[in-house]
């Protein structure tokens, strides 16, 4: 098609428009990709797990592609939101290797405006493993959640064969901190009593010291308290809710009291789903047990 004089726009510039504005798109795409791709990390070790969670970006999935081992003085403190993964060809651990005498933290410390997902990767898992026979003494828990911090379980997380003086593998303090367990497993862990502090040897699994709790999937199992609550342990006043809707909780043992679950003081436990089994307590109620 040819230009006259009155300035036709010829189909050759409009091909070099089309050709610009296609190469602004594929930029925009490209920037849009490398964006997503930098809130996505993988690491190996220690050290760069820990740079990560305290300096990396606000909303961060991290994966995790080598068994990575947490020292006597080690741990990490969330204050932001964090997702912990494992590859897509392997199961990975984070692990303790020498016992942590503080019982004042975790393994993951989850601060106020924190927010920390542990999951697998289908079929593996991710596993925090507190190695309690060659930690005999350890007192710390996997997971503190304070107040104002979020923590949830997913499918393929695993918390496990870690011995703490309370909250075997998770302990949550305060109103506004949560609890989400919508898959995973809690199991193989103890709460051992040490000393005469208040609940010690309480929640062989999870211990709730006020907070809100709620299991939608997931098994709690085969953990021990060497006080009560095998499974779980609801301490403290109102405002502290336990609701389970599905999942597990089985093959608990109770030294004393709830083998399954104890609901202590003005604690709330409501279940609507789900099943608790083969719980075992030596004092008072084997599947659960409320005190007052």
């Amino acid at each position: 098609m040819a230009r006259n004089e009155s300035g036709t726009v010829r189909p050759a510039k409009r091909r070099r428009v089309f050709l610009a504005a296609a190469v602004v798109l594929l930029v925009c795409v490209l920037a849009a990709g490398a964006v997503s791709a930098a809130n996505t990390v993988t690491v190996y070790d220690y050290n760069q797990l820990s740079t990560n969670i305290s300096s990396g970006d606000n909303d961060l999935t991290i994966i995790i592609a080598a068994d990575i081992s947490v020292g006597a003085n080690q741990g990490f403190t969330v204050a932001k939101n964090i997702t912990l993964t494992t590859t897509a060809d392997a199961n990975h651990r984070i692990y303790r290797i020498a016992a942590n005498t503080s019982n004042q933290s975790g393994m993951f410390t989850i601060q106020s405006g924190g927010n920390l997902t542990i999951q697998g990767n289908n079929p593996q898992k991710l596993i925090l493993d507190g190695n309690k026979t060659a930690n005999t003494a350890n007192n710390q828990t996997l997971i503190w959640i304070q107040n104002g911090g979020k923590f949830t379980l997913s499918s393929g997380g695993v918390l496990t064969n870690n011995t703490a003086i309370f909250g075997g593998a998770v302990f949550m303090k305060g109103a506004s901190s949560t609890f989400t367990m919508s898959g995973g497993e809690i199991s193989s862990n103890n709460a051992t009593q040490r000393g005469s502090g208040s609940y010690t040897g309480d929640g062989g699994g999870v211990h709730i010291d006020n907070g809100t709790f709620t299991m939608n999937g997931g098994t709690i199992t085969r953990n021990w308290a060497n006080n009560s609550g095998g499974g779980v342990y609801v301490h403290m006043g109102i405002g502290t809710v336990f609701t389970m809707s599905s999942g597990e909780i089985t093959d608990n043992i109770a030294e004393k009291n709830g083998g399954g679950v104890l609901v202590n003081d003005e604690g709330i436990f409501t279940m609507f789903g789900g099943k608790i089994s083969n719980n075992t307590a030596k004092g008072n109620g084997g599947g659960g047990y409320l005190t007052k």
